[in-house]
């Protein structure tokens, strides 16, 4: 039985080890590196709303500042989704939107027809025309009365982005769908200086903006496109159905790429499959309807999504909210949570999260895109997620996925001061007030750095030259660490 002299010595014990814990975090503080504070001092942002955890090639802590604190997210919560979905599914795992049809016993030559989602983010309008075409070539000439939707396998998931900044038409705040085209968003491509007409995807019908700005020989106003919104003209639906593009569109620029949101998931299939019938003979008119897909039928095709990796890249490169929303249903709908929501999504991270002994009490994942004030992780923890990811068999994949300074994507304009950018593989998130960046630097060994910098501060919009001179100082390490006199 312990004696009152080994209680007393075990609490010395404790003590001495929270004051070394307690001398350690003041070190940290201490330590941080001069161009850091600085940046830090010039953007007006207290180190305290700041968190940073540096990870060496073998886990050790090479850089800590407010590590603990669960700071909001933004984006890199996408980091979680995607490589916990790589990891439980497999990079070449796909998904598949499945067409039905039969014959109408009432109608010689004509067929109904069913269409069930399978959570294919990446379904583009020109896949709804080789779907619809391989019906066709197997003998699905006509369709009569209503083609059947069926979108059950995901639950309805209200929007998530309240209080959030969004684009016109709100296509960050788009919500997931089983059954979606071109990510229920509408690409708008401009042609330079008027000469030419408005191209769409899909190919609704458009007209030009009402308010045409003519502003002589100066140069192009910065994102002149933000201005422009695009509406539906008309409140019928159908290929009779007109999208209207409104605000200025500056005559003196180049091409410019848009891409709105102004219908909702079920309005955009409904456009595109009355669109599509058209075009390759089906049908003049149809109707949809929301339904139950039959589990048989005489015609029966499977039209498969590109594999994981490649909506994960997309996901990844270009920080797709609605795709990573999407993902984290799937992840659910996989495992037999039928209809899928984001809480089981949720639930099944956290579950291989406490399977590979990660244990993080403070995470919270709302929607598994970071379109959210509620998401919440620490730097730590995110950088020992981020460590543990790199020995796992979908790691390469993950890294694949991630951007990269001045390539496609979301960093193409951004951290291009850094001599070694191709080295750097990173996510970076925003919401008003938070700017946060994770990812991995990869050394000339090929070793890989861990790197997460999380900042929640009012004027975290002017956060950037921390964010750059941590990533200069990372540089900066690896090459003293790799230098010959070492």
């Amino acid at each position: 039985m312990p004696t009152k002299v080994g209680f007393r010595y075990a609490s010395v014990l404790i003590l001495l080890g929270l004051c070394a814990q307690m001398h350690a975090y003041a070190d940290q503080i201490m330590s941080i590196p001069t161009a850091i504070e600085q940046a830090a001092k010039e953007a007006g942002i207290p180190l305290s709303a700041v968190s940073i955890e540096v990870k060496g090639p073998e886990g050790n802590i090479l850089l800590a500042l407010n590590p603990d604190v669960p700071r909001k997210t933004g984006s890199v919560m996408k980091l979680l989704t995607t490589f916990v979905a790589l990891q439980v599914l497999g990079h070449d795992f796909r998904f598949y939107t499945d067409l039905f049809a039969d014959p109408d016993p009432l109608h010689r030559g004509r067929w109904n027809m069913a269409l069930r989602g399978g959570g294919d983010t990446a379904f583009q309008y020109a896949d709804l025309l080789k779907l619809l075409g391989q019906a066709k070539n197997q003998g699905v000439n006509q369709i009569h009365g209503a083609i059947v939707v069926d979108r059950l396998r995901f639950a309805y998931e209200k929007d998530l982005t309240a209080g959030i900044e969004l684009a016109p038409n709100r296509v960050s705040g788009i919500v997931p769908d089983a059954l979606s085209v071109g990510y229920s968003a509408i690409e708008v491509r401009l042609p330079a200086h008027h000469q030419g007409d408005i191209k769409l995807d899909p190919p609704f019908r458009v007209s030009r903006p009402k308010l045409i700005k003519r502003i002589g020989q100066q140069d192009c106003p910065k994102d002149w496109e933000e201005g422009l919104s695009l509406i539906a003209a008309d409140s019928v639906l159908g290929i009779k159905g007109k999208l209207e593009l409104i605000g200025e569109w500056p005559r003196h620029c180049s091409e410019g790429v848009l891409h709105r949101a102004p219908l909702t998931p079920s309005e955009q299939l409904e456009w595109s499959l009355r669109l599509t019938a058209s075009q390759i003979g089906l049908s003049n008119h149809i109707e949809v309807i929301e339904g139950v897909a039959p589990s048989y039928a005489k015609v029966s095709i499977r039209y498969p999504s590109p594999p994981l990796a490649s909506l994960v890249r997309d996901i990844n490169k270009y920080s797709n909210n609605v795709a990573a929303r999407s993902l984290l249903l799937n992840l659910a709908a996989e495992k037999a949570y039928l209809p899928a929501t984001a809480q089981d999504g949720a639930k099944l991270v956290q579950s291989w999260l406490k399977s590979h002994q990660l244990i993080f009490p403070e995470l919270v994942i709302e929607n598994g895109a970071g379109l959210s004030h509620k998401e919440v992780m620490s730097a730590a923890h995110l950088a020992e997620f981020l460590t543990l990811s790199s020995q796992e068999a979908e790691f390469p994949y993950f890294l694949d996925s991630l951007p990269i300074p001045g390539e496609l994507g979301t960093l193409q304009n951004r951290f291009l001061m850094s001599t070694d950018r191709k080295h750097w593989h990173l996510k970076t998130g925003r919401l008003d007030g938070v700017r946060t960046l994770a990812g991995f630097h990869v050394g000339t060994t090929g070793a890989l750095t861990t790197v997460v910098c999380m900042i929640e501060d009012n004027r975290a919009n002017l956060a950037l030259g921390i964010q750059e001179a941590l990533l200069e100082w990372v540089r900066l390490k690896e090459i003293d660490t790799n230098s010959p006199s070492k």
